[in-house]
C-alpha cells in the first residue's frame, strides 16, 4: 500500500451519508441509524437498495489489543532475524494452512515472501477460549459536555422530548475529566484502583520509582560494586535500565535475544534477572512492559516532576491558602504546552522563579 494512494469503496459510502446529513436535525442515536438507512434509495436508480445498517452496543466490541499481546511475542524480527520494517511492506498474505505466520513483501517484484513467526522462538501461544469484551459499561461522557449539553436543553435548542434522555447520559468522575494518561507507582492496589475509577486512562508507571525499584534489588543481591564498574556484570546492569527507553514491543525481545546470552555466570546476576522477568519483562508479567516501556526521554514520565514543583512552592509547616491557589492555577496554564525535555521544563521552572 502506497502512503496516501489508498482507497476503499466504503469511501464512497461515507460521502453518500455525509451528503444526506445536510439540513437534517440530528438529537440522538436514532436519528443517525435513520439518515443512514435512508442514505441510498432507488429514486434514481432502481437497482438500489438502502443501506442495511446494524446497530451496535457497547457489549458487541472485544478486546483484540490483549489478544494480539497473548498471541503476538514477535513482531519485530522475521525468521531470518532481519528487523522488519512495517511502514515499507507493499504485501501482507495469511494462510489458514501456515498458523502464527505472517508473509510479506517490500515490493511487488520479489519472487519470495519474509516470513514472520509471531509466537517468536518459543512454543505456539494457546488461544483463549473467549474473547474479552472491550467495555463493561456504556462510554460516558465528560463532565465539561453534558454541562453544555444541559445548557442546550434549557433554551430549548434541544426538543424537550429528548431532555430525559440526555440527562441519564453518565458521565467520567470529577478527577478524569480530559485525563487520558495517569502516571503512577508500582504497586498493585494503586493499579487496581486507577483502573476501576478511570477504566478508560491509560496507567504509565513512573520511571523513577521503576529504577528506584530494580536498584534495592541490585543492592540486595550484593551488585552495587559490579554495577559502579565497567565490567562485564556491570554493563549488563547498565544495559537493563536502557529497556525503559525502548517500544513495549521490543523489551522482551532484546532482554532474551541481547541480554540474555552476553549474561555473566553468576548467582547473583541470575537472580537479578529473575526478578526483572517474573516483575517486568513480559506481557504476562505483574508490570508488563506496555506500562513502563516508552521510545520517549521526558520528564513527564515520573511522579517526582511534579513532587519537585509543588514542593518548591511550600516554605512552612502551614501554608497560606492562595500558594495552593497560584500553584493550581501554574500548572493548568502550563499544561497547554507540556514541556517535551528536562531542559524546556528547567527553563519554565527558572522563568516562573524570576517572575515571583
Amino acid at each position: 500500500m502506497e502512503s496516501g494512494h489508498s482507497y476503499m469503496e466504503v469511501d464512497s459510502m461515507h460521502s453518500t451519508i455525509e451528503s444526506a446529513k445536510k439540513n437534517v436535525p440530528v438529537y440522538t442515536m436514532q436519528d443517525w441509524l435513520t439518515i443512514c438507512r435512508l442514505a441510498r434509495s432507488n429514486r434514481h436508480n432502481k437497482k438500489c437498495s438502502n443501506y442495511t445498517v446494524q446497530e451496535l452496543k457497547y457489549t458487541d466490541f472485544l478486546d483484540l489489543k490483549s489478544l494480539a499481546n497473548i498471541i503476538m511475542k514477535n513482531r519485530s524480527f522475521d525468521i531470518k532475524g532481519n528487523k522488519v520494517n512495517w511502514l515499507k511492506i507493499k504485501v501482507l498474505k495469511y494462510e489458514k494452512n501456515m498458523s502464527g505466520v505472517i508473509q510479506f513483501k517490500y515490493n511487488y517484484s520479489d519472487k519470495e515472501f519474509n516470513i514472520i513467526r509471531i509466537s517468536g522462538k518459543g512454543r505456539p501461544t494457546k488461544f483463549p477460549d473467549h474473547l474479552k469484551n472491550l467495555y463493561d459499561k456504556p462510554l460516558p461522557i465528560s463532565a465539561l459536555k453534558k454541562n453544555d449539553l444541559m445548557k442546550l436543553c434549557k433554551t430549548q435548542a434541544i426538543p424537550e422530548e429528548f431532555h430525559e434522555w440526555y440527562k441519564k447520559k453518565n458521565t467520567w468522575p470529577l478527577l478524569a475529566r480530559g485525563r487520558r494518561y495517569i502516571t503512577i507507582d508500582f504497586e498493585l492496589a494503586i493499579h487496581s484502583v486507577v483502573n476501576e475509577i478511570w477504566p478508560l486512562s491509560k496507567s504509565v508507571g513512573c520511571r523513577f520509582h521503576l529504577t528506584q525499584a530494580w536498584y534495592r534489588n541490585i543492592q540486595q543481591h550484593g551488585l552495587v560494586i559490579e554495577y559502579k564498574t565497567n565490567s562485564d556484570i556491570g554493563k549488563l546492569i547498565k544495559y537493563t535500565f536502557g529497556l525503559l527507553y525502548l517500544d513495549p514491543e521490543e523489551v522482551s525481545d532484546c532482554f532474551v535475544e541481547d541480554l540474555m546470552p552476553e549474561c555473566p555466570i553468576d548467582e547473583r546476576v541470575t537472580k537479578y534477572c529473575d526478578y526483572l522477568v517474573n516483575n517486568y519483562i513480559f506481557e504476562d508479567s505483574i508490570f508488563p512492559p506496555c506500562l513502563w516501556a516508552c521510545n520517549l526521554a521526558s520528564i513527564l514520565l515520573t511522579t517526582k516532576s511534579f513532587h519537585s514543583f509543588f514542593n518548591d512552592h511550600f516554605y512552612s509547616n502551614s501554608p497560606f491558602i492562595l500558594n495552593f491557589v497560584q500553584t493550581d492555577t501554574y500548572i493548568k496554564i502550563n499544561s497547554v504546552k507540556i514541556p517535551k525535555t528536562s531542559k524546556d521544563a528547567n527553563i519554565i521552572g527558572k522563568f516562573t522563579i524570576k517572575n515571583k
